[in-house]
């Protein structure tokens, strides 16, 4: 994948990397932790729709905190959960918890993904001292490498089973324009056709 624009920061232990990458299937953001020495790395990754609603997110977070100050009241029952947000992505869906245990408070970002290779969890947590910095490095990241064009993400790759046979339908952009690849899966084999944009209402009316 190509990286068009990046940012670090460091926050307590923990150093952070935001992304700006391109694919095939346009354009996402990779949010990256990485413990000093090195020895954990996690990330994870958002589309443009996603990482916008992520920056609003931070901005509750970050106000919450401000106005309750060291007056929030720890949560037992709930595994220190001092608030909780979500966001519903097209394929994915996140899930912010704030959060407070013996070292501190902090922001666990986790989302749960299921895809060819099965269910894969990914997750981060930002101190708490950090998430107004998160916030602001990933707005310059939006702000600066972005453009109007990026309203036009390609679709979500998509899953259709019938009988024994997955069907996979992933939508995807080179020198030549967009293009549809249709996979048929079976336990003994995969074949694949791609279909040019121009062809999709075509092959709609035939079918």
């Amino acid at each position: 994948d190509e990286e068009l624009c990046s940012k670090s920061l460091q926050i307590q232990s923990k150093r952070f990397y935001i992304d700006l990458k391109r694919n095939r299937r346009g354009k996402y953001i990779k949010i990256s932790e990485v413990s000093t020495n090195k020895s954990t790395k996690r990330k994870v990754i958002l589309s443009l729709a996603v990482s916008r609603e992520f920056r609003d997110k931070l901005t509750t977070f970050a106000e919450f905190l401000a106005q309750q100050g060291n007056s929030i009241p720890h949560n037992d029952s709930h595994d220190g959960r001092l608030k909780s947000e979500r966001i519903d992505g097209e394929n994915k869906k996140y899930y912010l918890d704030l959060k407070e245990n013996s070292r501190g408070r902090f922001l666990k970002v986790c989302t749960q993904i299921c895809d060819r290779r099965g269910p894969m969890r990914k997750e981060i947590a930002i101190p708490a001292q950090g998430i107004v910095d998160i916030r602001n490095n990933l707005s310059e990241v939006l702000e600066e490498c972005s453009s109007d064009e990026d309203a036009l993400e390609l679709p979500a790759s998509r899953e259709l089973r019938v009988e024994q046979k997955r069907f996979y339908f992933d939508v995807g952009s080179n020198a030549r324009g967009v293009f549809l690849r249709i996979s048929e899966v079976t336990a003994n084999y995969r074949t694949s056709i791609t279909v040019p944009k121009r062809g999709w209402a075509q092959i709609r009316d035939v079918i």
